[in-house]
């Protein structure tokens, strides 16, 4: 074994549908691969099991995230300046709508059918028809309250009464996006990323083809219609896979008796909910002030230039935390704490060297990709390189979120929430009504620097309070 070689440390047979059929990539599925990276998707240790996670994982987001930036080029020519900018309200709206939607199950299952899978596939089966359940009432639930609340929302908090049918049709968004964040996080439970990748293709696909259309035919309405007819692709396929992924491993889904596992909703999918509410009202509201500035919405086209970019840096990181949460779990549960750390440390700095990869590159080309969505944009290139670095220490801190939900800490996660969006609200009311949108990207900015300090310290107590499995150690030990 290599000293350079820190993956090496977790070599253990694995478990994963995927890694039992893909034991010898090479020859198969992967023979396209270059040698120096399909050497390291060789057997099912859980270096492999990782390495084929990240690797499809990285191979979808390139692709969507690429597309998805050509796309918003598009309709910011479409749509022109103010209503683009309304489109970036319509966003930040379904941030806060979807999460509600999901209910925070999307990690509670990935983390559950990961351990449960195998051992316990009865209990795996209740967990799974529970969290399913959790999230239809909650979705039914949404699309009642963001139908009576859009006109308030839009005529009070937005001053502004054409946002009223914008804010009603961001609903279908929602919607169609919680159920296939459900859907996919259970498919990340069984490692089964080579499928979400194909998924994942043709879903942009559709919506590129469909919403281009619909928003040259009917404008912003066009687009929210477009979009969610795009989500409607994925869940369909999603459900046929995960269908399938259940029936192979003989998890019986049953309501009957899935109310044993309530415990679960309480420890995991509450916090997780609770910790995405404090994100997303928070960066909501700090959106509404800019929109209440004169000429708000305008300004906010700059942020719906820039969030795609931004997107653009922490895809790799997103994806490499879908990875991470099954094998942190599966690793946890066995109480190997020399590889659950060394996972945890790879992953980190991982994360931290593509996303500044990603960003430099980009910053020193801002204004020519602003010139791309038209002449009004180019003096709103420095709104990139801020949301660049947000991006960077925004992927930093996605690491501790698998790190927190395997160790079963997720209230801690919801705490530290909570603090930086009293940071961001805070920065947000002093500065929005300075500086506009600029005020609200540098409160963003201060805000997860203090929350990605506080992490850090949080993260490093946790890693040096595990117990130890002394078979799993002594296993470790000898590889």
């Amino acid at each position: 074994m290599g000293l350079n070689d820190p993956l090496s440390e977790f070599d253990e047979p694995g478990k994963s549908e995927e890694a039992r059929s893909e034991a010898t990539p090479a020859v198969g599925k992967y023979a396209w691969v270059p040698d120096f990276i399909g050497k390291h998707l060789r057997g099912t240790s859980v270096r492999a099991r990782m390495a084929k996670g990240v690797l499809w994982s990285v191979i979808a987001g390139v692709f969507t995230r690429g597309l998805f930036v050509v796309l918003s080029i598009v309709i910011a020519r479409l749509l022109g300046e103010v209503e683009f900018g309304k489109w970036g309200m319509v966003q930040a709206t379904v941030g806060v709508l979807a999460n509600l939607a999901g209910m925070g199950v999307g990690q509670t299952l990935t983390k559950h059918l990961a351990e449960l899978r195998n051992g316990d596939p009865v209990r795996a089966g209740r967990v799974f028809a529970l969290a399913a359940s959790q999230a239809i009432l909650a979705n039914f639930l949404v699309a009642i309250g963001c139908f009576c609340l859009a006109d308030i929302l839009a005529w009070r908090v937005l001053r502004s009464p054409g946002m009223a049918s914008p804010l009603a049709l961001s609903v279908l968004i929602a919607v169609t996006l919680g159920f296939a964040m459900v859907l996919e996080c259970a498919l990340a439970g069984f490692e089964a990323f080579r499928k979400i990748a194909h998924v994942k293709f043709a879903e942009m696909i559709a919506t590129f083809i469909v919403m281009v259309a619909l928003t040259k035919l009917f404008g912003l309405t066009g687009a929210i219609v477009g979009f969610s007819l795009g989500k409607i692709v994925s869940i369909v396929a999603y459900a046929w896979m995960l269908k399938g992924q259940m029936r192979r491993a003989r998890i019986p889904i049953r309501l009957q008796g899935a109310w044993k596992e309530i415990g679960v909703l309480w420890h995991y999918s509450l916090p997780s909910l609770l910790a995405a509410l404090a994100i997303s009202p928070a960066n909501w509201f700090s959106l509404a002030l800019v929109g209440r500035q004169p000429g708000g919405f305008s300004d906010m086209s700059g942020w719906s230039a820039s969030e795609r970019w931004r997107g653009i840096v922490g895809f790799i990181p997103q994806h490499i935390r879908l990875v991470a949460l099954p094998v942190l779990s599966q690793l946890k549960g066995a109480q190997d704490v020399r590889r659950y750390k060394k996972a945890f440390l790879a992953n980190l700095a991982v994360t931290v060297v593509m996303s500044l990869l990603i960003a430099a590159p980009v910053a020193l080309l801002s204004p020519w990709i602003m010139r791309l969505y038209g002449p009004s944009y180019v003096d709103k290139w420095d709104i990139l390189v801020v949301l660049l670095g947000v991006a960077t220490v925004q992927a930093a801190l996605g690491v501790f979120a698998p790190l927190f939900v395997s160790s079963g800490k997720v209230w801690m996660f919801f705490w530290y929430n909570v603090l930086w969006a009293a940071l961001l609200l805070g920065g947000s009311l002093r500065l929005v009504p300075l500086y506009g949108l600029r005020g609200f990207i540098w409160a963003l900015l201060v805000a997860y620097i203090a929350s990605l300090i506080a992490h850090g310290v949080g993260g490093w107590v946790l890693l040096n309070r595990q117990r130890v499995n002394p078979e799993a150690s002594r296993e470790s030990a000898q590889d």
